[in-house]
């Protein structure tokens, strides 16, 4: 007697359910790659723990439907004029996170400065009046470390550190830059661009530095690239990394 090929075509919706699959009867080996969608199915509940752990979900798509960071882009700094990033600055997620690790500048005493780019990088926007900032700057050591708030209205930058003595140092006694700046909606055009920081350094004086505060782009207008700078010089060495946050 001759067998019939059954095809999907010719079982109906719903035919096969969890109740009429023995246990353990599909595998992820079974799974052709590709063939769920964890960032589509999480929201729904399709894809369950178990699958997590059996391997038929990758950790990257894992990482993509969760509320996780998703790594977009990683500059590493060799003696450069700036670090720049173009990738992922759109719509597709919630909050961008922008993480600094033992930037050392070339120059004594600057600045780092942080600009925006509304064309992918190909021009970075440094007008007399782009924009503004304001920080609280606390310092620790000898009398010259001040503390206070410190702004800036109408720049050709952010400045997320001080200037002068109370800038970034370069000797190996002082501690290299660590950061965090976070900003969202990058593809709002309606609304001026925020940015949120929160850094720590050695100053050109020999002290310990930590500034928490803000800026901003000023014109109502989507962006798309960040360029990191150092007022005077290069940027020895250090790296940062870009991140998309979904919440």
């Amino acid at each position: 007697m001759a067998l019939t090929k059954v095809t999907s075509s010719v079982i109906a919706d719903d035919a096969v359910g969890t109740a009429t699959i023995a246990d353990d009867a599909v595998t992820a080996a079974k799974i052709a790659d590709g063939a769920i969608d964890a960032a589509a199915k999480l929201g729904t509940g399709v894809v369950t723990s178990a699958a997590i752990l059996d391997g038929t979900v990758a950790l990257g798509d894992l990482a993509a439907a969760l509320s996780v960071r998703v790594l977009l882009d990683t500059q590493t700094a060799s003696a450069s004029a700036s670090l720049d990033f173009t990738t992922g600055i759109d719509s597709t997620y919630d909050r961008y996170e922008l993480e600094i690790v033992d930037l050392v500048p070339a120059t004594d005493a600057v600045s780092l400065y942080l600009r925006v780019s509304t064309d992918g990088g190909s021009t970075y926007k440094s007008g007399a009046s782009d924009y503004d900032w304001a920080h609280y700057r606390i310092g620790a050591g000898v009398a010259t470390a001040t503390s206070g708030p410190e702004y800036g209205s109408g720049n050709a930058f952010i400045r997320p550190s001080g200037t002068s003595t109370q800038g970034l140092g370069n000797a190996a006694t002082d501690a290299t830059y660590n950061g965090l700046i976070r900003f969202t909606s990058p593809d709002d055009a309606a609304r001026a661009q925020q940015f949120q920081y929160d850094v720590v350094y050695g100053g050109a004086d020999g002290n310990t530095r930590r500034l928490m505060g803000s800026g901003m782009y000023r014109a109502a207008t989507a962006i798309n690239g960040l360029r990191l700078l150092m007022s005077s010089g290069n940027i020895t060495s250090g790296y940062a990394k870009l991140y998309g946050v979904r919440l």
